[in-house]
């Protein structure tokens, strides 16, 4: 005997968090990671300021965004996106 199938519903939906993977998702996520990647880059070598520096400033972004993201009650695009 088959289990029965949960069904989502659209209150299921907007209650999520996490945003429904679309064609934007994919633009936005390639153009997030080429500007994490040039950030990066300037960071650490147009900057000057070494591997150390730079990894403390962008574990900190990281760090507050994800408090920011834990912390909202439902999905917010901007708080997904940083």
């Amino acid at each position: 005997m088959e289990a029965p199938r949960k069904t989502v519903s659209v209150i299921d939906l907007h209650a999520s968090k996490v945003p429904v993977v679309t064609l934007g998702f994919w633009i936005i996520k390639v153009a997030a990671t080429t500007l994490g990647e040039t950030a990066g880059d300037a960071v650490l070598m147009s900057m000057h300021l070494g591997y150390a520096i730079g990894s403390a400033i962008f574990i900190s972004i990281f760090v507050a965004a994800i408090a920011a993201q834990v912390s909202a009650k439902k999905f917010h695009p901007f708080l997904y996106w940083p």
